[in-house]
């Protein structure tokens, strides 16, 4: 599960490398955190994302190898 959740970033950042433009899109959704469009005629525009999921998987890793590494109570 976490997997899927680590490629998902929120929060999209874009730069239009001819018109020098930053936007910001609070609500969107993306896959792998960034990517490079062009339209046919248009200017390269960068665009990335926060990565939520790996960020709070960092900050549960320790808690999720530690409930990994508990050994079972024998029964």
């Amino acid at each position: 599960m976490w997997r899927v959740f680590i490629l998902i970033g929120v929060c999209s950042v874009a730069y239009d490398w001819r018109a020098d433009v930053i936007s910001f899109a609070p609500l969107a959704v993306n896959l792998f955190g960034a990517a490079f469009t062009r339209t046919a005629i248009g200017p390269w525009v960068v665009q990335w994302s926060l990565p939520l999921g790996a960020i709070l998987f960092l900050l549960r890793r320790k808690r999720l190898t530690r409930a990994a590494e508990l050994p079972a109570l024998p029964t």
